[in-house]
């Protein structure tokens, strides 16, 4: 096959709390994935904001419509970050499209992230 082939790193974990703080310089074009609870959703925009704790981050449904909206729900996202005008309405002016999403109602949120963490500093053992 000729041409030429762009290497996609893959998607980097982040909290909706990291995510928050972040420029928008830091953030644009990034393959992210992130958990969150539903706190508001706009149909007719196709926007939500996911929180956790009280940070809150802009998610645009455009690709994974229709979306099963239930307020309070933990769902897991993965996709990348994006300029988007729409965003500042509900937190910031960057935002995520998510490519797939699921909702993991029940899930352990703090063993969760402590798995996370571990399995991040045993990797970086491995490659370094």
């Amino acid at each position: 096959m000729t041409g030429t082939s762009s290497k996609v790193s893959s998607a980097k974990f982040f909290t909706v709390s990291e995510l928050a703080v972040l420029s928008s310089d830091n953030l644009s074009g990034l393959y992210i994935k992130t958990i969150g609870y539903l706190e508001s959703y706009d149909i007719h925009k196709s926007l939500l904001a996911i929180r956790d704790g009280k940070s809150c981050f802009a998610v645009n449904t455009k690709y994974i419509e229709p979306f099963p909206f239930s307020k309070g729900s933990l769902f897991q996202f993965i996709g990348e970050t994006e300029l988007c005008d729409g965003f500042e309405a509900l937190c910031a002016s960057v935002g995520f499209c998510p490519r797939t999403h699921r909702c993991v109602d029940g899930l352990n949120v703090q063993m969760f992230h402590k798995a996370r963490q571990m399995r991040e500093k045993r990797l970086q053992k491995q490659y370094n």
